[in-house]
This record gives C-alpha cells, sequence and structure tokens, in this order.
C-alpha cells in the first residue's frame, strides 16, 4: 500500500535515525554554546557561520556540524550519492518527491471519498 509521512522517508534506518539525532544534538548543543559564551543572538551565529573569513575554532566546528547534518539528512531521504552543495539537484529531487507523494495523497483522498460515499448510501431493501 501507499505510505505517507512528514518524515524524509517513512521508517528511516535506525542508524539513519541515530545519526539524524545524534547530529542534531550536536549542532544545537554548538550553537546554542557559542550563543551564551559570546552573547548572540541565532541570526549573528549563524551569519558568522557563513562569513568565509570566519575561521574561529567554534565556528568552524558549527560548520563541520552542519555539514555533517546536512549528509545525515541526504541519507535519510536515500540520496547519499548527492553532493550536500548541489542545490540544483537536491531540488531537482524534492520537487519530484513532493509530486509523487501530491499524486498517491490525491489517488488515497479519492479512494476515501468513494468509501465515506458507499457508506452513506442506504442499502436497497428486497421487497416481497
Amino acid at each position: 500500500g501507499v505510505q505517507t509521512c512528514a518524515l524524509p522517508i517513512c521508517g528511516p534506518t535506525p542508524a539513519q535515525a541515530d545519526a539524524l539525532a545524534q547530529t542534531g544534538e550536536a549542532l544545537y548543543t554548538a550553537r546554542a554554546e557559542i550563543q551564551v559564551a559570546e552573547q548572540l543572538g541565532m541570526t549573528q551565529v549563524w551569519n558568522r557561520l557563513h562569513d568565509v573569513h570566519d575561521n574561529e575554532p567554534d565556528i568552524v566546528r558549527l560548520r563541520e556540524l552542519r555539514d555533517a547534518m546536512d549528509r545525515a539528512v541526504l541519507d535519510a531521504y536515500g540520496w547519499s550519492d548527492l553532493n550536500p552543495e548541489d542545490s540544483a539537484q537536491i531540488l531537482t529531487r524534492l520537487r519530484k518527491l513532493n509530486a509523487k507523494r501530491a499524486k498517491e495523497e490525491a489517488k488515497l483522498a479519492a479512494a476515501a471519498l468513494r468509501k465515506a460515499k458507499r457508506a452513506k448510501t442506504p442499502a436497497k431493501r428486497k421487497t416481497t
């Protein structure tokens, strides 16, 4: 049957789920530590992360964790062949996946509507 879910794929493998959780936690913690230590807001930290001239060790580590998170997400989608920097290819695959899921959801909705209509239609009685 057709499966739908909000995750990249229905049921990531345990290894993928662990990688997503561990990497996400490490990224969150590293970012929060920078915010507290330097009294910065989240936007300021992310601006530093995107500043190619900022090579402070904590920012370099944050970049590494972000890259690891990108890789873990691509792996969870089953797209291990993609380079995380190839946003055009990633967007192409996301669009295809979205179209596929929309088509599947439309089929499910149509089937549910037919079932609901059948349930509302009273059964014909035999007259004798």
